[in-house]
C-alpha cells in the first residue's frame, strides 16, 4: 500500500494527498497552520440560549417540547456541518484531533440538549487541537457542555456531586490507580458552585465551597485551575493521554515501551501536543504498523466517498450510516466514549458497510416530492434528492488491466493474496482498454469489489 496513503488515513479521513510535497512536509504544514470555524447561522448565540432559559419558566409543556424538537433538528444540521468540514478540511489533521478530543473529553447531546453548547465545545477542541493538554483540561472544566453533561450545576457546598471530579481523574487525566477516593471528594468540593454561564462556566458564590481542601497532596482553598495544576505534577499525568494518542494514530495495541517513551517526551515538552505529534509521525515507521488499525466508520465512509469521486456529502445516508455503525457524532455512547479498535467491526457492521458501498455505486432514484411527502421528516436536507454519481479517475500511466489493478490495490488494499489477484483479473480482463467508452464501468466494478473486501476495513 502506498505509504502516503497510509499516512493520509491515519492523520485524516483518507482523502488522497493532492500535491507533490513529501508527507512529512505536509504534516509539518498542518501542525503549523490551524483554521478557525465561525458559528453556523443555525446555531443560537449564548445570549439567545440564556434568554430562552429565562422564558422557559413560563412555557407550557407542549411549548417546551416544541423547542426541544427544534433543537434536535439543529443537531442534525450540526452533524452535517461537521462531517462536511471533515471531508473538505483544509487541515484534516486538525479535524482529526477535534474528533480525538471529542472522544476524550466526552459530552453527549442526549444529556446536554443544547446545540449551542455542543458547537462551542467542538470549537474549543478545534482552537486547541495542537495546543497544551494542561491548558485544554482547565478550559474543559469551564465548558458549558461539560458542566451540564457531568452534572456540576448540581454540585454545591454541603451537597457535592462527584461526577466531574471523578471523570477528571479517572478518564481525562491520570486513570484508575493513581488517585484516591478522598481526592475525588475533595475535588468535588473544589468544583462546587462551578456552573454554566454565558460564554463559559463561572463560580456561583452562594454555591461554592471556600474551605480548605487537600487534593493529590496539595492543600488550600482550591478551585478548578488548582486541581489541574496538582494533577499535572503527578508522575503519571502524561501516560494516559499518550497511550490514547498512540492508539488513535498508530496502532490499536501499543506496547508499554512506546507509551513510556512518548509520555516522557510529552512531560519534557510541558504537555504541548504539537511537538509530541511531530515526533511521533517522524519517529514511527508507519509501514511497520500497516494493518494495525481497524478503520472507524468515518474514515471508512469518507475515504470511500473520495475514491468514488463524490464532490458532495449525501447527508442523510451518511448520518444514518454513522448512527447505525455506533458513531453518532455528538452522541458518544457513554462518558468513556467510543471504544474503537475491534469494537468498530463485526459481521453485522461489515454487512452494513458493504450495503453503503452498494449505495455509492447504485444510489436510489430521487423521490418525487408531493404535498403528502413534504412534511417535517423530509425538510432537514432537501438537497439530498440524489446527484451522487460515482466518477472514478485513474492515472494516465495505466495502459493495461494489471496497471489499473496495481494502482487501486496500492491505494486501497492492505494486502493482496493470490486469490484476490485472480478475482480482480476476472473483473478487469487482459484486453482492458483504458481509452474505451466503457472503461470506467469496468473500473467501477473493480473498485466496488475492493471496497467490499475485509482488507479495505483495516489500515
Amino acid at each position: 500500500m502506498d505509504t502516503s496513503q497510509i499516512y493520509m488515513l491515519r492523520i485524516g479521513f483518507g482523502r488522497s494527498l493532492k500535491n507533490k510535497q513529501s508527507i512529512q512536509s505536509y504534516i509539518n504544514d498542518m501542525l503549523n497552520h490551524s483554521f478557525k470555524a465561525e458559528r453556523p447561522e443555525f446555531i443560537r448565540t449564548d445570549e439567545e440560549v440564556f434568554d430562552l432559559f429565562q422564558k422557559r419558566k413560563n412555557l407550557s409543556k407542549e411549548e417546551t417540547m416544541a423547542l426541544q424538537k427544534e433543537d434536535r433538528k439543529r443537531l442534525r444540521k450540526l452533524q452535517a456541518w461537521w462531517i462536511n468540514r471533515m471531508y473538505f478540511a483544509e487541515n484534516p489533521l486538525q479535524e482529526k484531533m477535534v474528533l480525538f478530543w471529542h472522544n476524550h473529553f466526552v459530552s453527549s447531546y442526549l444529556k446536554v440538549n443544547n446545540t449551542t453548547y455542543m458547537f462551542s465545545q467542538n470549537n474549543l477542541f478545534r482552537n486547541n487541537a495542537f495546543g497544551n493538554f494542561k491548558e485544554l483540561t482547565k478550559a474543559v472544566l469551564y465548558d458549558n457542555a461539560m458542566l451540564v453533561y457531568l452534572d456540576n450545576k448540581q454540585n454545591k457546598a454541603g451537597a457535592p456531586n462527584e461526577n466531574l471530579s471523578r471523570e477528571l481523574l479517572e478518564l481525562f487525566t491520570l486513570g484508575i490507580g493513581n488517585y484516591s477516593e478522598a481526592d475525588i471528594k475533595e475535588g468535588a468540593r473544589a468544583l462546587a458552585g462551578l456552573s454554566e454561564h454565558i460564554g463559559k462556566g463561572h463560580y456561583v458564590p452562594k454555591k461554592e465551597d471556600n474551605n480548605t481542601k487537600t487534593y493529590l497532596g496539595v492543600t488550600g482553598n482550591l478551585k478548578a485551575d488548582d486541581l489541574v495544576e496538582a494533577i499535572f505534577k503527578h508522575p503519571k499525568a502524561a501516560n494516559r493521554i499518550t497511550e490514547k494518542l498512540i492508539n488513535y494514530f498508530i496502532t490499536d495495541e501499543p506496547d508499554q515501551k512506546m507509551i513510556d517513551q512518548y509520555a516522557k517526551y510529552l512531560r519534557d515538552q510541558n504537555f504541548e501536543i504539537k511537538p509530541l505529534l511531530k515526533k511521533m509521525f517522524s519517529d514511527v515507521d508507519i509501514k511497520k504498523f500497516n494493518g494495525a488499525k481497524i478503520k472507524d466508520p468515518l474514515v471508512f465512509l469518507l475515504q470511500s466517498y473520495d475514491v468514488v469521486g463524490f464532490q458532495k456529502i449525501p447527508v442523510k445516508p451518511s448520518l444514518n450510516f454513522l448512527k447505525n455503525q455506533g458513531m453518532d457524532l455528538f452522541i458518544p455512547p457513554n462518558v468513556k466514549g467510543w471504544d474503537g479498535g475491534r469494537a468498530w467491526l463485526d459481521s453485522g457492521k461489515l454487512i452494513a458497510r458493504n450495503a453503503a458501498i452498494n449505495f455509492m455505486f447504485n444510489p436510489p432514484a430521487p423521490k418525487k416530492q408531493t404535498p403528502d411527502t413534504m412534511n417535517m421528516n423530509e425538510e432537514e436536507f432537501p438537497e439530498d434528492a440524489n446527484p451522487f454519481v460515482a466518477h472514478i479517475t485513474w492515472s494516465n500511466k495505466c495502459k493495461t488491466n494489471l496497471d489499473i489493478i496495481n494502482e487501486f490495490s496500492d491505494k486501497l488494499i492492505f494486502d493482496v493474496d493470490n486469490q484476490m489477484q485472480q478475482d480482480m483479473e476476472k473483473i478487469i480482463k487482459y484486453d482492458f482498454d483504458p481509452n474505451s467508452q466503457n472503461a470506467e464501468d469496468a473500473v467501477k466494478l473493480l473498485v466496488r469489489y475492493m471496497l467490499r473486501t475485509p482488507q479495505f476495513q483495516i489500515v
